[in-house]
Order: C-alpha cells, then sequence, then structure tokens
C-alpha cells in the first residue's frame, strides 16, 4: 500500500468548513483575547493523544501528547484534500526515542463533540482510533534526518469532520522568505494538552506564550533514556511541559511595526519537541522540516503553496 493511497482524499462542502469558523491565521474574534490568531480555530485543530489499553480501547488514565490535523488541498479540486495528524516523532516511534521495547500499533485521537450538554451528557468528547501499524508496517512518515523529531500519519477524516474540529493547512505554513525573518525575541504562541488539567468532559488545549529563544545552525540534542541524541531544533523561551510534545506553535507578529521585520502575519512555526522545565526553554521541530516531510510524500496534485493565498479560490474557512 503506497503512502498515496493511505491518505484518502477526500470531498467536503464549503458549507462544512465554515462551520469550523474562521482559518487558524483568520482575522480575530472580537471575544478574544488581542492576539493577532484565531485561538477558537486553534483549539479546533488541535487533538489530544492517548494510548490504547490492552483490549484496544482509549486509555484515558494515559494521556500522551499532543497533535494538529493538517489539511493538504489538491490543485486542480480545493474541494478535494489530503489530510494527516501532525505530531512528534517520539510518541509514535518511542523505539527511537529509547523509551519502549516496541512502537504501539494504533493510539486515539480526542476531539470534541459539536453539541454537548454539560447536564445531560456523561463526555463531551469523541475518541478516534488512529491507526500507527497496519499489516506490519509503520504508516507514519519521517524525516530523511534521524534527528527530526516530527511524524505525519493519515487519517480518515470522515471520521473526524462530524466532531468539532479544524484544520491547519499549507498556507499556514511560513514561505522561506518569512521563515528568514524569524528573529532572536520573536513572539510565538503554542496551544496542548496539560496532563490532568486539561478537562476530563472536553478538551481544552492551553495557550502558552513565549519567544524565540535560539536559532542554532548546528543539530542541538534531546534525550534518549539516559543520553542524548541529535535533534534538529530551534529553542522557544516558555515553560512547556512533556504533554505539549506535538503542540503548534504559531509566530505572531508583533504589534509594533518596526519590530516585525516584515512578517506581518501569523503562522506555523514549528511544533514542540522536547521540554527543559528547569530552565523554560522547549525545544521546536520547525515547519520547514515539517514541510519537507509533505513534500516526500510526493502526494498526486497536492497544493504545497505556503503563504498567503493569491489565486482565486474557495472562500476563507
Amino acid at each position: 500500500m503506497t503512502i498515496s493511497n493511505l491518505f484518502e482524499s477526500l470531498n467536503m462542502t464549503w458549507i462544512v468548513r465554515a462551520l469550523a469558523l474562521a482559518g487558524i491565521m483568520g482575522q480575530v474574534v472580537p471575544a478574544q483575547s488581542l492576539i493577532p490568531i484565531n485561538t477558537e480555530a486553534v483549539k479546533r485543530a488541535v487533538v489530544f493523544l492517548y494510548a490504547a489499553d490492552a483490549a484496544g480501547q482509549p486509555d484515558t488514565a494515559r494521556e500522551l501528547a499532543t497533535g494538529f490535523l493538517l489539511e493538504i488541498q489538491t490543485r486542480s479540486d480545493p474541494t478535494k484534500s489530503y489530510f494527516a495528524l501532525v505530531t512528534a516523532r517520539h510518541v509514535v516511534d518511542p523505539v527511537w526515542a529509547c523509551a519502549a521495547p516496541q512502537n504501539p500499533a494504533s493510539m486515539y485521537a480526542s476531539v470534541n463533540r459539536k453539541t454537548y450538554d454539560p447536564a445531560k451528557d456523561a463526555s463531551g468528547v469523541e475518541f478516534i482510533e488512529v491507526p500507527l501499524i497496519v499489516k506490519g508496517k509503520a504508516v507514519w512518515t519521517k524525516h530523511a534526518s534521524d534527528a527530526v523529531d516530527a511524524v505525519l500519519v493519515p487519517i480518515n477524516y470522515d471520521k473526524f469532520s462530524p466532531n468539532d474540529v479544524a484544520t491547519v493547512r499549507m498556507s499556514d505554513f511560513p514561505t522561506p522568505d518569512e521563515l528568514r525573518l524569524v528573529g532572536i525575541g520573536d513572539e510565538i504562541v503554542s496551544a496542548g494538552l496539560v496532563p490532568g488539567l486539561s478537562g476530563k468532559k472536553r478538551n481544552y488545549p492551553f495557550f502558552k506564550f513565549g519567544k524565540v529563544s535560539s536559532i542554532p545552525e548546528e543539530l542541538g540534542v534531546m534525550q534518549c533514556g539516559m543520553q542524548t541524541k541529535p535533534a534538529n531544533h530551534w529553542y522557544i523561551a516558555a515553560t512547556l511541559v512533556s504533554g505539549n510534545s506535538g503542540s503548534p506553535i504559531f509566530h505572531l507578529p508583533p504589534g509594533n511595526a518596526v519590530l516585525s521585520f516584515g512578517n506581518g502575519r501569523p503562522f506555523l512555526l514549528g511544533l514542540q519537541s522536547s521540554a527543559v522545565v528547569a530552565g523554560e526553554i522547549a525545544g521546536m521541530t520547525p515547519a520547514s522540516l515539517i514541510f519537507e516531510i509533505v513534500e516526500s510524500l510526493k502526494l498526486p496534485d497536492a497544493n504545497l503553496d505556503r503563504g498567503p493565498t493569491k489565486a482565486a479560490g474557495p472562500p476563507p474557512r
């Protein structure tokens, strides 16, 4: 089975898309805090990941990490898309991270249901199984470099779309020029799971704010058991925790245009890989490396254009 077959191209009307609110990088809803990002859409794109128990059911006591839903539209028909779950590699490949003797065959993504009455409903979330190994082979895709802590897992979006979800798109990725303009001190925000605090009946991602701390031109390190291994990281000054692994991290354009260095829109900067809690530093896999994973799939007719959409197309999300 090829990767392109694993990624299901699904039809979805723009009426349904409208229910997911505006885009991740859309205009700020007036009732939200004054940050230039649609936090409601981000909350819908973020999923919480749980382990499967011995019976193959969701183990709600084992909160693993965070992920986010990615949509890759086709160029010839933007209403047809490929869909994937993006998270840190060490979440689905603990053998690589020296954290387990074997890798899990599946995990569960927790998403909020569209309708929920706390007075009547015992739970407001849906647990959706995400296969990781099919017929003895891993279905997730990693980077060509073993130092990149990110993976794409194909998903059947039909199982997700009836719920209260949204997607990050390729247009939410930075262009190479935008990424080059990111500098030390730039503002960031992440959204993810905090084990024990992110809700039992609903998903409540925690938004955490910080700054770009270091952009090294060499490999860093990440923990691998009692040792370390090379990691292709940028570093973020923010207090992030283990459950935040796989959380999307967004670049926020500063309010002062003089300090914006030309970046005038928020975009996906990367995902959280590791955290040094005592040092209030987190390792981040840059979005450019996630893009290279997408590119390596060679999905037929995929529109991999990054940055604001220039051509006429469907109405905004």
